[in-house]
């Protein structure tokens, strides 16, 4: 698997759809590793692929955004768990 991935590729890997990709970029929730600044073609790597599982399988338990937004984000791993 490369380590760069557009967005089609990355939403197969992922399962997460590309209008869902497109919206987390915009809330910032999930931005890809670039962006080319004159077609706007997202380009993700390998190693977001985690988090991208992380973020679909809370969804997938209604989660709501702004939650799954602070987990992610936090860089206490107790906190986080809690």
């Amino acid at each position: 698997m490369p380590s760069a991935l557009a967005i089609g590729d990355f939403s197969r890997a992922t399962h997460l759809n590309i209008k869902a990709l497109r919206h987390y970029h915009r809330i910032g929730l999930l931005e890809p590793a670039e962006v080319d600044p004159f077609t706007g073609h997202r380009r993700y790597t390998t190693g977001q692929i985690p988090t991208a599982q992380v973020i679909r399988r809370f969804r997938a338990l209604d989660m709501p955004l702004e939650e799954i937004h602070a987990v992610i984000t936090t860089a206490d791993p107790q906190a986080r768990n809690e």
